[in-house]
Parts: structure tokens; sequence; C-alpha cells
């Protein structure tokens, strides 16, 4: 397989492309419309805006795509993060979702969490305060802070905004997971859901990572491991690493969420040991 895709991506032209996958080569025509709906697809996902440079993509190769267990790593020097987790639903009710931060310590413990009812937390602590408002007591920012529901119902689509202020973390939290559950109902009426990564500093709009659940059927699952933002210890670099873990659990009930973190923590651990 890999022999092949070097093959594919070392192809310098259409023909060669689509020689390379068999497939017949499509007219000048066709191939005009196949790229339009791939760059209108792209856009609808926030996969890009318009107007998007994508030169410094190219260039740096920061920008990705992930899939479930991948990984990628931010810039040494930036030291904020927003994660936009979007989700779409077929019911003409309002489908509510729940984003949730949790923080763990190195130990492998939660500290604090922000969700809809706990809109921000002062460093990722246990403890220490909670509070709604502007992210800011005393002329520190808040370390971790969550939007509340944004609604588009003419879309029937809903997005939390939970951003992250790296420099006011505790040095003793290690991890961030990004969940994303069921209100009241199961997660089979989620379209899409997604998480894009971005460094809200980079004045560009390209987004550092995304990563969207594959389509496979959640059945009776309330919630989902979205993604892991992480660090080896403090002052190292962080790593966003997609998961896309189903479970059960409910913002109104963290105890099978936490349960599910520490089954994949649990199996990645056994995953390094077998690998050392």
């Amino acid at each position: 397989m890999r022999q092949h895709l070097t093959t594919v991506l070392a192809a310098d032209s259409w023909p060669a492309f689509f020689a390379t996958i068999r497939v017949p080569l499509p007219s000048k025509a066709q191939m005009v419309e196949l790229l339009r709906r791939a760059v209108q697809r792209s856009e609808a996902r926030g996969y890009h805006k318009k107007g998007m440079d994508f030169s410094r993509v190219h260039k740096s190769g920061v920008s990705a795509i992930l899939r479930k267990g991948e990984s990628c790593s931010a810039s040494p020097t930036m030291h904020r993060l927003r994660l936009e987790e979007v989700w779409r639903y077929r019911t003409h009710d309002t489908l509510f979702l729940d984003a949730t931060c949790i923080a763990y310590g190195f130990d492998g413990e939660p500290r604090a969490l922000v969700d809809y009812s706990q809109t921000s937390s002062a460093n990722g602590l246990a403890g220490m305060y909670h509070y709604s408002g502007g992210g800011h007591r005393g002329g520190r920012a808040a370390a971790m802070r969550h939007s509340g529901d944004v609604i588009d119902d003419e879309k029937r689509e809903g997005k939390h905004t939970i951003d992250v202020n790296l420099r006011s973390l505790s040095d003793e939290v290690g991890a961030l997971y990004f969940t994303l559950s069921g209100w009241t109902t199961s997660l089979k009426e989620i379209v899409r859901p997604e998480v894009l990564c971005f460094d809200p500093d980079d004045k560009s709009g390209e987004p550092l990572c995304t990563y969207e659940l594959e389509g496979k059927p959640t059945g009776s699952s309330t919630a989902v491991l979205m993604c892991k933002v992480w660090r080896e210890r403090s002052g190292a670099i962080w790593h966003v690493t997609a998961i896309g873990s189903l479970g059960q659990g409910r913002a109104s009930n963290y105890t099978p969420i936490h349960a599910s973190i520490r089954s994949y923590e649990a199996a990645e651990k056994n995953l390094s040991e077998k690998g050392d």
C-alpha cells in the first residue's frame, strides 16, 4: 500500500494520476466540476476559508486532517489554542449536545473541566474558582473557557468553542480531553461531529488540524472522546491526538466518561510498553 501511495503522489499530471488509480480520465469539463465540488465541500466543512493563502500550508506542512490515533504537534511558541466542536442533527427539533474539556494531571487523575454549566477554569486545577463572564479575574486570563451553545436551527447545526490559554495552565496539567455527549439522546442523530483546532493568534485562519468522527454506527453510545491535547512534561511541546472512542456518559454524569479515558490511557500504555 505504501508503494502504491508513493506512486500516486508522484504523479505529476491528471492523466498520470487517473492512470495510476485505474480510473478513466474525465473530460476537462468533468474535471472542472469535480474540483469545484471539492472546494465547496472543503469550505462547507470548515477545512478552509475564502481567501485563504495555501502557500503557507504547503511550505510548513503544519495543517493536517487527522485520522483516529494520529497526532500533530503545535508550534513551540504557541500559547493559545482554540477548539471548535461542530455537530449537525437530522431532527426538526434542536438536538443539544455538550462539548467538554477535562484537564488531567500527569498522574492520570482529573483536575477540572469546563462545559455549558461551568464555563471557565482559572488554571485547570480542581478547587480553583470557576466563573462565567469575560474570562479574566484579577488581570489573569482563564486557562480554559467555554462558549456555551451556538445553535443555527436553519442549518441544523450546533457549535461549541473552547479556548485554552496554555500559559495559564498549571504545571500539573498534562492533558486536556475534549468530549462530545448527547444531552438527552444517544449519538445516532449526530451528523459528522468534528473538531477543528486553531491557533487564534495565527492570522491566516488555517487550522492546525481537523478531525471528523468516522461514519461508523454509534448505536446507543451517548458520548465520544474526540481528541486529546497533551504534553510529555511541563514546558514541553503540546500535541493533538485524534481518539474517536465511543462510550457512555453525559454532561450530567461524567463518571462513565472518566472510565473511558482511563481505559484509553491503559490501552495506550500497553501499546507503548509492547513497542519498547
